[in-house]
């Protein structure tokens, strides 16, 4: 056996122990072990969940952490959940009338939707889906994805927050009337026939789709994935600020470096990309 091979499993064997320490230590240091998921062995308690709720709910705020989630027009405010863990899945509503739907397991050796050594096992992933009653307006709208799917449709809320670490975010007929934030991480996020209103939105290294009305001012910071905006307003309805270092950026496909339009419109494009690619097409 050669020396290179055999540094390489002594090192593989070091790594392997240092593991195996570092999660002993975990335990010790009280990381709860019905919640984790070690080496592909789940040991998580896995419930149902099916509550309609009755009281004032002015807000919705959701944190995911893997499986699907849905949120859709319903009869009335509901969370139902299939395989969900049962200690790290939580449903309340606070004095504020602000609904919050908590899904996120923790697994060892799993980092922002990076596997190292495990997976979930699919026969358990969670589904958890909120039902919003037909024609609610929130004051606010919070879906914080981690590496899950989520699937929003029909959301109208004066502000609101989305935002995708690794997983994937598809939103259809959401409007946004007064603020909202689009945050990407390694991910995806495709918005179609949506309206919003003051929109920042900041992508590193994913991809983020917008389709509908877009007016006021909207900031798109881009790292180094893609961001495409498709707005039904003509291109002098904006004025425009474009900031391309070693990245790209096009509106209606004329490629712009470093410009300044400004129409006198009432709305704009702040457009800064350092290393990936934006794309502005209007009506």
């Amino acid at each position: 056996m050669g020396k290179t091979i055999k540094y390489l499993l002594v090192s593989a064997a070091s790594l392997f122990v240092l593991g195996i320490i570092l999660c002993s230590i975990s335990v010790v240091a009280g990381v709860n072990t019905s919640e984790v998921t070690i080496f592909g062995r789940d040991v998580a308690n896995y419930v149902d969940f099916d509550q309609t709720y009755t009281q004032e709910i002015t807000a919705l705020d959701v944190e995911f952490g893997c499986g699907t989630l849905n949120i859709k027009e319903g009869e009335a405010f509901r969370v139902e959940a299939k395989n969900v863990p049962e200690k790290s899945f939580k449903v309340e509503v606070d004095n504020n009338g602000t609904l919050k739907v908590y899904e996120k397991r923790h697994n060892l050796f799993n980092f922002e939707g990076f596997p190292f050594f495990i997976g979930i096992d699919e026969s358990k992933e969670s589904t958890v889906t909120v039902y919003l009653p037909k024609n609610t307006t929130l004051k606010s709208c919070k879906v914080d994805i981690t590496a899950g799917k989520a699937n929003v449709d029909n959301v109208v809320a004066e502000t609101g927050e989305f935002e995708v670490a690794a997983g994937q975010l598809i939103g259809n007929n959401i409007k946004l009337l007064k603020h909202s934030n689009l945050d990407v991480g390694a991910g995806s996020m495709k918005l179609s026939s949506i309206s919003l209103n003051d929109c920042e939105m900041e992508i590193s290294a994913g991809e983020l789709v917008v389709e509908g009305t877009i007016t006021g001012q909207t900031e798109a910071t881009c790292g180094a994935g893609s961001i495409k905006i498709t707005t039904d307003l003509e291109e002098k309805d904006y004025n425009y600020e474009c900031d391309a270092s070693a990245g790209s950026i096009k509106v209606n496909g004329s490629k712009v470096k470093h410009e300044e339009n400004h129409n006198n419109a009432a709305n704009s494009f702040d457009l800064d990309c350092s290393a990936g690619e934006i794309k502005v097409i209007t009506k």
